[in-house]
């Protein structure tokens, strides 16, 4: 007997029964009726496979529920497995985020610091890195007006002001623009949503590396559990936004 499928065991065994039952009533009947008996047989016959018939369909519901219910809770327990290590990633973020700086510390508890927040960026799938060269003052993005709207963005607080200054002044009927925005919307959520802390300086890195990408995001396919970065080569996994070896960003 199959334990670890019970629904569909149970569902198996009533069928089989079922027609066992089935054929039973009927030889007893043919049985009754041969010998003389027909006001017995054929109630016997008759009766016997209806009410088999009937109790097949009661117990084979009975399987189906309790498969049903099986899968289900397989699917909660996921569920509750996922977003247990969601909010255990969350709250580390919070804290290495809400974390004082410290001064004088040496050269490697500075590395070993960026070292995590790069997994944490990795794992979050919500992190940038920073332009490896260049600042934002050497990008361009124009509005649809023509001027640069970098110079700007770079004296806001947050990414909730980044993301609704860029909303209304850049053309969102480009494809690139709209899924640029998308991108930045993660970082005001992390804001907002999680008490992340300030994500402008996040947000800022992802529209100077939009332009230094062409203002242009990488299609890429998401129907595996990874893929491959067009810029660096590197094997990211399928919900990143950018990748944390180079900072190229992804269609959504």
């Amino acid at each position: 007997m199959n334990e670890s499928n019970i629904g569909q065991t149970i569902k198996s065994v009533v069928s089989i029964l079922c027609v066992i039952g089935i054929i039973a009533c009927v030889i007893a009947g043919i049985a009754l009726i041969s010998q003389g008996l027909g006001a017995i047989g054929w109630p016997v016959m008759l009766a016997g496979a209806f009410s088999m018939a009937i109790t097949y369909l009661f117990l084979y519901g009975f399987g189906e529920l309790v498969d049903k219910t099986c899968a289900n809770n397989a699917a909660l327990q996921r569920i509750e497995k996922e977003l247990r290590s969601f909010r255990e990633e969350e709250n580390l973020r919070f804290k290495v985020d809400k974390a004082p700086a410290q001064t004088g510390t040496c050269t490697a508890s500075s590395n070993s610091n960026s070292a995590a927040n790069t997994v944490i960026e990795d794992t979050l799938g919500m992190g940038d890195a920073s332009p490896k060269s260049g600042n934002a003052a050497d990008a361009v993005l124009m509005d649809t007006s023509g001027e640069n709207v970098i110079p700007v963005i770079k004296t806001m607080k947050s990414a909730q002001q980044i993301y609704n200054y860029l909303s209304e002044r850049l053309d969102t009927s480009d494809e690139n623009i709209r899924e640029l925005l998308k991108i930045l919307n993660y970082r005001v959520s992390a804001e907002k949503d999680y008490e992340l802390g300030n994500k402008a300086q996040e947000a800022l890195a992802a529209v100077v590396t939009f332009v230094k990408q062409g203002s242009q995001l990488f299609a890429v396919d998401r129907n595996k559990p990874t893929f491959i970065c067009p810029a660096c080569g590197k094997e990211l996994r399928s919900y990143r936004t950018a990748c944390n070896f180079c900072g190229a960003l992804f269609r959504q």
